[in-house]
């Protein structure tokens, strides 16, 4: 599992309670660090996430991976994590531009005659 963001310097991050060493070498006027510094808080027992970009890094419990939520550092993040083993999942989407209740009797129909599939339907992914 992936999540992102939490891992910032602002008060509501609050996922990441190590990466201390890291963000001290990185020079920077104190009040600065000090704000950098609430990115040095992880869990115990954990495996640090790299950071392409240079900055602070994320980190991994098991199968969970916390990682910064700007997509482009996440990005930077994602490229440096190796998934080993595990089942391949593979997705579609399909827009038909129509309403649910146009297309919800096919999709059911496709569904029951494909009880591995799973299938989602979503009246919108614009939020």
């Amino acid at each position: 599992m992936f999540t992102t963001g939490g891992i910032g310097p602002t008060h509501d991050d609050i996922t990441a309670d190590r990466i201390a060493e890291r963000i001290r070498r990185r020079p920077s006027p104190p009040e600065v660090m000090a704000s950098r510094m609430r990115m040095a808080r992880i869990p115990e027992r954990t495996e640090m996430v790299e950071n392409a970009t240079g900055g602070p890094q994320g980190f991994s419990i098991g199968n969970v991976y916390v990682m910064a939520g700007i997509p482009s550092v996440m990005r930077a993040m994602i490229s440096t994590v190796r998934l080993e083993g595990g089942t391949v999942v593979q997705s579609r989407s399909v827009t038909p531009y129509l309403g649910e209740g146009q297309v919800a009797t096919e999709l059911e129909g496709i569904q029951d005659r494909h009880a591995d599939v799973h299938i989602g339907s979503y009246p919108s992914m614009d939020g």
